[in-house]
């Protein structure tokens, strides 16, 4: 995924015109293939979350790194090293378990996990809202930050 995101990056920019207007189709519309591509990227990599969240699996290391396509152009995700299968008799009464703290990668982290605070699968919905958000915007999230400003700031 990292790779279609510079990649995307770049039509980006060159799909705009000068003076930063967006080229137009024949009958006035935008043309934005591109947005159509990276919006059903995104809701398939929604239903592979799912899936594993249905298992009772939580993939706690959400980011462009781990995520590829096959020869089919299929997203799919990949190292499950930081994965987990959770256990219902584990839940705290809040619902969230107690798992380890600081896992992941920073950038893509929800907070609870950074505090070591206990979570659940909420943290791979705010991994992948992060995620979502460097599709759209086709730029890297929290830019500039040091580790610890993001942890301080986010």
């Amino acid at each position: 995924l990292e790779a279609r995101l510079i990649k995307w990056s770049k039509k980006e920019r060159r799909s705009s015109s000068l003076l930063g207007r967006k080229v137009l189709d024949k009958k006035g519309k935008k043309k934005d293939k591109l947005l159509e591509v990276r919006l059903a990227y995104a809701f398939d990599l929604s239903a592979a979350l799912e899936y594993l969240h249905g298992l009772k699996v939580i993939y706690r290391d959400l980011k462009p790194e781990n995520i590829g396509f096959d020869i089919r152009d299929d997203i799919k995700l990949f190292d499950f090293g930081l994965a987990k299968e959770l256990n219902e008799a584990d839940r705290d009464a809040d619902g969230t378990y107690k798992l380890t703290g600081d896992t992941g990668s920073l950038r893509y982290m929800a907070p609870e996990i950074c505090l070591e605070k206990p979570y659940n699968f909420t943290v791979d919905t705010y991994s992948f809202a992060i995620l979502l958000w460097e599709m759209m915007a086709c730029s890297r999230p929290f830019e500039g930050y040091t580790p610890n400003m993001h942890r301080d700031r986010v």
